[in-house]
């Protein structure tokens, strides 16, 4: 990640606010976060406010 121009995070909503048993980066070690359109509204402000980009899909 460290050669990496941009640093994308592709997740879907469900994993946001867990606990795991690795962790490769931080959320502001990241330029764009890309999720499903089921995110939290005040989560999606904490990310933009943050400085990060924040991309909803929509689920098929």
């Amino acid at each position: 990640m460290d050669v990496a121009s941009r640093k994308w995070l592709v997740s879907g909503c469900s994993k946001y606010g867990t606990v795991g048993l690795y962790k490769a980066a931080t959320l502001e070690s990241v330029d764009l976060v890309v999720t499903d359109n089921g995110f939290a509204a005040d989560a999606a402000i904490a990310i933009r406010q943050a400085g990060t980009e924040l991309a909803l899909a929509s689920a098929r």
